[in-house]
């Protein structure tokens, strides 16, 4: 469903009233645009804010009658509104990097075309995260990621979580599955389930197994079925340097018929934080990166293809980069190379600035609450399965001390506790300079934080080094990583200064390296961002 859509800026908020979404409707003005789309790219648009709309024509073969026929938007920024043949079919709103499928089948139409139409709005909104105009990376708007069609019969996998522990002293790995599946038939059904694992790249066979008993699915049900688990001997292990991949492939049968199939990419390794510091596998590692910001080429925006983002993660296997964050919910592919090349990353709800808090009393509003789990469990419940993914990341500079803050980030940790047990969780702090012990860092899984001495905060290498020391002492058990630090040029007066710039790289690192509690580093950042 990618390639040439019909798009239309709507300044004057005429869509809605007019029937924009009606097949029927001859509307002028449309361009054609190639999907994925950002039209703050065009010189023409690139200060628009507010709503846009996409239409697209397609043609759906009688084959499709008796199957369920779903279009999954990899993101559309931030709130979409979903109609086919003018019927509404879904709406995914103030959410603008998370994915969400809608349901085409009920307004489907055959051996005619069907009219497909997205409204898009992306104004500011106080109301989601990240919250306003509180952000400092672009607001591109549109539909910037990849669609995709998605036929299945009626009883399909809706999705598969992988949970892979692997016990170093036996050298087995134990497997627990849980699957998703869905009836949207019009009677119950009875399924079983088998799986196989296999090697990712030889193909080569190494578990079988299966449930021993059939499941219930009610009509028009969504069902978690927890598998038994299974025990793989001898696994390969994911590490950065030797990143093993292995392909879960599951069969949902009916009457001894297998009825749908779904196959998804997992690792086994184990990820720790003990005794202050970071183990792989076992092996204490201190591990060092960049953060690279998405969006920031100039023709495509955060509509980028493919080979850009092969291109710019490339460059950051080449410098070595291992360990990296972001402060958005990333593109799939993305963490599909991060998976196979050997890069550690952490994703993060995009809960950016103290400004997301203010005005609030001692609790955050309900509404921004609400959003940010919202968009918590839709992060981890499609990016769950990647290995390079080593924490959830909560929160960024928001003032861990603000009473709303504090309760903000520590309901977000509970949460993704009870979503992904096995993960890490936790959050970058930029407000450990005083009272340190104060800070909801304190409850996260380890410490993370942006450090800018020389550049936002002033200072100098010793001041790194005394407030290092006063981190651990407010948290003698807890590994640290330096979240974020740097010269960033994102002002006026921060006048480009790369020697400025490699010697705090240089002279930072020497005094990290003086603390064995520090157990990872992260430059900001890899490239120029749009901002």
């Amino acid at each position: 469903m990618e390639g040439s859509w019909q798009f239309k800026l709507d300044e004057k908020n005429r869509g809605s009233q007019e029937n924009w979404h009606l097949p029927e409707i001859q509307v002028e003005g449309w361009n054609s645009v190639k999907v994925p789309h950002t039209w703050q790219t065009n010189p023409a648009w690139t200060n628009y804010q507010g709503i846009a709309w996409y239409r697209k024509s397609f043609e759906a073969p009688k084959t499709w009658a008796d199957q369920m026929v779903r279009l999954e938007f990899e993101a559309v920024y931030h709130s979409a509104t979903v109609w086919l043949n003018g019927k509404l079919v879904g709406q995914h709103q103030r959410k603008g990097y998370t994915a969400f499928t809608v349901d085409l089948s009920p307004a489907l139409v055959f051996d005619q075309p069907n009219i497909l139409a997205v409204k898009v709005d992306n104004s500011f909104d106080p109301n989601m995260l990240p919250r306003g105009n509180s952000f400092d990376w672009t607001m591109d708007g549109g539909i910037y990621r990849q669609v995709n069609l998605r036929v299945t019969p009626q009883v399909f996998i809706e999705r598969l979580e992988v949970d892979a522990d692997p016990d170093l002293k036996t050298d087995e790995a134990t497997l627990e599955v849980k699957m998703v599946a869905r009836n949207s038939r019009g009677q119950p059904v009875s399924v079983g389930v088998e799986c196989r694992v296999v090697e990712d790249i030889s193909g080569k066979i190494v578990l079988r197994w299966q449930a021993p008993v059939s499941f219930p699915l009610p009509s028009g049900a969504i069902q978690v079925i927890s598998l038994p688990p299974a025990i793989l001997a001898n696994p390969k292990l994911w590490h950065f340097d030797d990143p093993k991949l292995y392909r879960l492939e599951a069969n949902l049968q009916a009457r001894g018929e297998v009825i749908h199939s779904l196959a998804v990419t997992f690792g086994i390794r184990k990820i720790e934080v003990r005794q202050g510091g970071f183990y792989l596998n076992g092996e204490r590692v201190w591990l060092m990166g960049v953060e690279r910001m998405a969006g920031s080429h100039p023709d495509y925006g955060m509509a980028e293809p493919e080979s850009w983002l092969i291109h710019d993660h490339d460059d950051m296997k080449e410098l070595n980069c291992v360990l990296t964050r972001v402060h958005w919910q990333q593109d799939r592919r993305v963490l599909d190379y991060c998976d196979r090349r050997g890069i550690l990353i952490q994703v993060e709800v995009p809960t950016w600035g103290p400004d997301t808090f203010k005005g609030m009393s001692s609790q955050p509003d309900s509404a921004i609450l609400e959003n940010g789990l919202q968009q918590l469990h839709e992060m981890i419940q499609r990016d769950r399965n990647h290995p390079s993914i080593f924490a959830w990341g909560l929160c960024n500079e928001i003032n861990g001390q603000n009473p709303p803050a504090y309760q903000f980030a520590k309901r977000m940790y509970e949460e993704a506790g009870k979503l992904d047990p096995r993960r890490l969780r936790s959050y970058a702090s930029n407000t450990l300079q005083s009272s340190p012990g104060k800070d909801v860092a304190g409850l996260m899984d380890f410490i993370e934080w942006n450090e800018y001495y020389e550049s936002w905060y002033g200072g100098t290498t010793e001041s790194v080094r005394k407030n290092l020391e006063a981190i651990h002492q407010a948290f003698p058990d807890k590994m640290v990583v330096i979240s974020e630090y740097g010269y960033c040029e994102c002002a006026p007066e921060r006048t480009p200064g790369d020697r400025h710039r490699i010697r705090i790289l240089r002279s930072h690192d020497a005094v990290y390296r003086e603390f064995d509690f520090v157990g990872g580093a992260i430059f900001f950042c890899y490239n120029d961002y749009r901002t």
